[in-house]
């Protein structure tokens, strides 16, 4: 008898309701470093004048903490990122916070200023090294190695 193995993925999530108060002690102010930026201008170039001009310097940066259970409080789904237009935050979940794919996806909400993921850009295969959506349906490349 064939047995599946179940396999539990962090996924993202994104929302303009939820800020970054909703995660009490689970997540830490951040000062994002520096490669941040070097990856949401090579997103901003990728995206071309689809990009709307949002600076780097709104966003206000989280983390979770290491031994927090970083999930999303609608669902209780254990979350890689998370994007909220409420103060224009991005949280990342600790195994995350390296990790291009997961970082610029969440910078992609941002530039598009969109919490679905009804863009292109979201889907497997993208040509902006963005992790697709759900993230739960694929690990990022950087994770994968």
């Amino acid at each position: 008898m064939l047995m599946a193995a179940l396999v539990l993925l962090p996924a993202v999530a994104c929302a303009s309701r939820i800020g970054p108060q909703t995660f009490g002690d689970a997540i830490a102010p951040i000062t994002p470093p520096a490669v941040y930026a070097e990856w949401y201008a090579q997103l901003a170039t990728c995206l071309g004048d689809s990009a709307q001009a949002r600076p780097f310097s709104a966003i206000h940066w989280y983390r979770a903490r290491p031994a927090a259970r970083f999930t999303d409080p609608r669902t209780g789904e254990v979350l890689a990122g998370f994007w909220t237009a409420r103060r224009e935050a991005i949280i990342l979940g600790a195994p995350y916070v390296d990790d291009p794919a997961v970082v610029k996806h969440e910078l992609l909400h941002y530039l598009r200023d969109v919490g679905d993921h009804n863009d292109p850009a979201f889907r497997e295969g993208n040509r902006c090294g963005v992790a697709p959506s759900p993230a739960a349906a694929v690990a990022s490349a950087s994770q994968a190695n």
